[in-house]
């Protein structure tokens, strides 16, 4: 019968079979398992005996295994058994006998000189009596090998892309791939150059920069040099696929390839818009011929006594520039300029320079110099840098000090600004110690002055005052002969005068009671406020308590006594010990007394407003001994340990309770505020403090050699000044302590320091 043609497709036949010996064949025979490709309809021939083709195994480029199975002899004998094929694409039939058969079974043959990539038919075989019986046609195909050693150009021709790869065997022709698309179809070569990928071109230089007056010497451009890599030529993947006579292979590998890149030989630059230079580096260039910048001068100044500690002398330089703009490119090998970067403007800087600020000795006759600053060109910041000094070394009285800048640039010096004056604040502090001894200090606790009180009697209640206009008062009581007397003594300050105080008129005021001096504070120009608690006495006891507020006024040689009320009426239960004054309103603290003069029960303030002369008060529990107010709505009290804000209301009714603290271990004895608001607190637990004035939290807390705190006042820098006693407690302290609570100096008195002010600014 005749053979059976099937088209054939690219997908492989490849079907495992259990098989067991044939006797005198290289084929094996087996049961059949149902996973076996039967071939339905087999051809029994003319004779008894069937014959079936199984299956194509274990196929290769070259090589299959053909499988059959003879069912039934019959009682016959197979003269001869095999397998025929041929080529799907040739009709000729090739067949391969494996000899006589006489037991029914399976069989095998491999065959191995197929050719690669072709389709093929095959069926089983058997000769009975002389003739043939087949079994079904099985198509298959050989595998397809991949092309391999495919290679692809890497920039080395201007042309193109050059890919290569191997001759396969029984390939008919081959199919080239640029990245993932078809690009032409060959025969049998086996390279190509792909022309249509562009080459490479050179590109603007990135990032320029010029410096902006860093250098006196030049402007220094920069850019970044240009990646040898973004010169390549444009970049693709190739892969190739063999044409076989029936089946096409897969894509080989990937390859890289590149067209020939662009190479840089130089860059230029261009300077304002002129000719091209070549640079001979590849990332900077300095412009040396840049206009090299000058100096001018700004308007020089020193404090007038702005600051405590020193003079700030200042100069303002400037840098008067010339701007230059500049460009980038490359060049190529093939001297072909590329792009142009974008603009960069830049300039010149001043030279190294050295400024002296120098400082007029005694009389101005001559100049030291106290400071010397090294300017470079980096150190004007766009246009404008300052020279700043702070003179501590200026008089600490406040005599007026000249200045004048000089600048040194190589051999040559060039006075800069001359007839610069300046000076410190004049500020002197003011302490009486148990003795009734008055000591006047400097800002930097020299000694300035002193003199003593009263007469020789024994003093308490001592106090000081100072006023805007530069007198000085002492208060104080004293037991003397038999009486006791309060009195307040005032000096004026008088440059022209050897000893720079001289002592004023003396008030006394001898009585036959006990006189307390509970509060002296200045208000005005020669104006004072005299606190009094009046105790009058006979061998019964005590008759009458009463507290008076004194306003005393003084001319050049007297006190004048005023003894008009701050508040009207007087005060009959209870016992002034401090007074306070603000923009809206005067403050008074004191203590209730007993009716039988057997000690204090409580605390009482009160306060009376300036403009409606509206009268409010609050009773504390304990006792009061300070009053501060912040000159913003604000009072401060003192009671026992603790500290309170109040916030003063517009009208009569009692004030709240702001904020208090109760840091404190022993009673506070006395209260400053400072400009920001801040309470500086002075307690007998040895210790000064600093509290908000916002919300009542401690800011710094000294604790320094005292035994004792008596006093504490604040100076507009927030520089305090504390009075008490020493460790031993027979001696006196008087101490600054700066704004971030550090002790700046001590001084030791013979007798504990009972009260201290500062100079304020007028």
């Amino acid at each position: 019968m005749g053979m059976k043609r099937k088209k054939f497709g690219v997908a492989l036949v490849s079907i495992v079979l259990l098989v067991g010996g044939i006797a005198g064949c290289d084929g094996l025979f087996a049961d059949l398992d149902e996973a076996s490709l039967n071939a339905e309809n087999q051809n029994q021939g003319t004779g008894e005996v069937s014959v079936s083709t199984i299956a194509v195994e274990d196929v290769t480029d070259t090589a299959a295994t053909f499988r059959g199975e003879i069912f039934d002899l019959s009682d016959q004998t197979v003269a001869d058994h095999g397998f025929c094929w041929s080529a799907q694409s040739d009709l000729s039939e090739e067949c391969e006998f494996l000899g006589e058969v006489n037991v029914a079974g399976s069989f095998s043959h491999r065959v191995d000189e197929l050719t690669r990539g072709q389709g093929y038919s095959v069926r089983a075989v058997v000769v009975v009596a002389e003739e043939r019986d087949y079994g079904d046609e099985l198509d298959f195909s050989t595998e397809a090998p991949s092309v391999t050693g495919v290679e692809a150009g890497q920039g080395v021709d201007e042309e193109g892309v050059e890919i290569s790869w191997d001759e396969m065997p029984d390939a008919e022709g081959y199919r080239l791939y640029r990245d993932g698309e078809q690009v032409i179809e060959l025969g049998m070569e086996t390279s190509y150059l792909d022309d249509e990928p562009e080459s490479g071109e050179l590109i603007a230089p990135q990032e320029v920069t010029a410096s902006q007056g860093d250098f006196g010497e030049y402007v220094e451009v920069r850019w970044e040099p240009v990646d040898e890599g973004d010169l390549d030529g444009a970049q693709h993947h190739y892969a190739v696929r063999a044409i076989y006579a029936d089946v096409e292979s897969e894509l080989s590998d990937e390859v890289p390839g590149l067209v020939e890149g662009v190479e840089v030989a130089h860059y230029e630059i261009e300077v304002n818009g002129e000719s091209w230079l070549q640079v001979e580096d590849e990332e900077l260039f300095r412009d040396e011929e840049a206009p090299l910048a000058e100096l001018e001068i700004g308007e020089p100044s020193a404090s007038q006594g702005d600051f405590l500690d020193f003079v700030r002398v200042q100069l303002e330089l400037y840098s008067a520039y010339t701007e230059v703009q500049y460009r980038v490119r490359a060049v190529s090998v093939d001297d072909e300029p590329g792009p142009v970067s974008d603009e960069a403007t830049g300039w010149r800087g001043l030279g190294e320079l050295t400024i002296q600020l120098r400082r007029a000795g005694n009389e101005n006759s001559s100049f030291d110099v106290i400071a010397t600053e090294e300017i470079e060109a980096g150190d004007f910041d766009e246009e404008e840098t300052v020279i700043s000094y702070d003179d501590s070394g200026a008089p600490v009285d406040g005599t007026e000090k000249l200045y004048q800048f000089e600048m040194i640039s190589g051999d040559e010096s060039e006075i800069l600004a001359e007839g610069i004056t300046g000076f410190r604040a004049d500020r002197f502090v003011y302490a009486i110690d148990g003795t009734g001894r008055v000591q006047i200090h400097d800002s930097e606790g020299g000694h300035v002055w002193s003199d003593s009180v009263g007469s020789g009697g024994q003093k308490f209640n001592l106090h000081v005052a100072v006023d805007v206009a530069g007198y000085f008062y002492a208060g104080f009581v004293e037991d003397y002969e038999d009486s006791i007397k309060w009195g307040v003594q005032q000096w004026q300050r008088d440059d022209q005068e050897e000893g720079f105080f001289n002592e004023g008129a003396t008030f006394e005021d001898p009585s036959s009671g006990y006189i307390a001096l509970t509060e002296l504070k200045s208000v005005g120009e020669q104006l004072l406020i005299a606190l009094l608690g009046t105790v009058f006495v006979d061998s019964a006891g005590p008759e009458e308590v009463d507290s008076d507020v004194y306003n005393l006024y003084f001319d050049d040689s007297a006190i004048e006594n005023d003894e008009a009320m701050v508040h009207g009426g007087e005060f009959e239960d209870w016992h002034a010990i401090a007074v306070e004054f603000d923009s809206e309103g005067t403050y008074l603290a004191g203590n209730i007394i007993d009716p039988d003069w057997t000690g204090m029960t409580g605390g009482h303030v009160q306060g009376q407003h300036a403009s409606t002369a509206e009268v409010w008060s609050k009773d504390y529990d304990a006792e009061l001994f300070a009053l501060a107010a912040d000159f913003q709505g604000g009072l401060f009290v003192a009671e026992g340990s603790d500290v309170h804000k109040l916030d003063i209301p517009e009208s009569g009714d009692e004030p709240e309770n702001a904020w208090s603290y109760s840091g404190h271990d022993s009673f506070v004895a006395s209260l400053a505020v400072d400009d920001e608001g801040n309470v500086y607190t002075a307690s007998w637990d040895n210790t000064v403090r600093k509290i908000s004035g916002d919300d009542g939290e401690e800011v710094w807390i000294f604790e320094g050699d005292t035994d004792g705190v008596n006093s504490v006042v604040v100076d507009e820098w927030g520089n305090a000044y504390v009075a008490g006693a020493s460790t031993s407690g027979d001696e006196g302290r008087l101490m600054r302590i700066d704004e971030d609570g550090e002790e700046v100096w001590s001084e030791n008195f013979e007798a504990p320091v009972h009260d201290v002010v500062v100079d304020r600014a007028p």
